[in-house]
């Protein structure tokens, strides 16, 4: 039984790629205890490496994290969030940086989810999560809560023509239409101000990214 349930892992975490795992992603494959289990003995044979506890990765995956390349630590936030059930989006300085404005890497990175406020490490880069309530980040996807939180941190009035060009330039087409529809539960505002910076395309703004 413990061989066929670690076939079938080892089996979905090819089919996951680059991505972050945790026990709840393969529950579909046995129970939570012995998926842990698993999981567990495949990072001793060194097989799979463990970034935090419960949280795993292939080797070249870690590495990509040990650079702190953003898409390595959104993906390991990711995961950690399936794990504990939280919605989660970048905070402050860290969802500005994420979304592409020329600002310093984070010394601390800053993430809001619907858990309690705390400080966690991925390997050796230091974390900070503060808890919203579940209204505010529930139920839009991480880009619409990126950008939510990286024109909070600017402010509503420290918005000027180039900053909206800017984020205008970072988003994609398919971005903006998700981000215009998940930005009206928001603070009225930001929703009029993402409106706004998504329909510059057709007023002459900045090229779609």
């Amino acid at each position: 039984m413990a061989d066929g349930i670690t076939k079938r892992v080892l089996s979905r975490i090819e089919e996951m790629g680059n991505d972050f795992f945790v026990a709840k992603d393969f529950w579909r494959e046995g129970l939570y205890e012995p998926v842990s289990k698993v999981l567990n003995n495949l990072e001793k044979k060194g097989m799979i490496t463990k970034v935090k506890k419960g949280i795993f990765c292939k080797e070249e995956t870690a590495q990509e994290l040990r650079k702190r390349y953003p898409l390595a630590i959104k993906k390991a936030m990711l995961a950690i969030s399936r794990s504990f059930g939280w919605s989660i989006a970048p905070h402050g300085e860290t969802a500005l940086y994420m979304l592409g404005f020329d600002v310093p890497a984070p010394e601390v990175w800053g993430f809001v989810i619907t858990g309690s406020t705390s400080e966690i490490t991925l390997g050796d880069i230091p974390v900070k999560v503060f808890h919203r309530n579940t209204r505010e980040i529930s139920g839009i996807s991480f880009t619409t809560g990126m950008l939510i939180q990286a024109l909070i941190e600017i402010g509503k009035d420290g918005l000027d023509d180039r900053m909206k060009r800017k984020i205008n330039s970072l988003l994609s087409k398919s971005d903006k239409a998700l981000v215009k529809e998940e930005s009206k539960v928001t603070i009225i505002w930001i929703h009029e101000m993402i409106k706004e910076i998504c329909n510059m395309d057709n007023v002459g703004g900045a090229v779609q990214g």
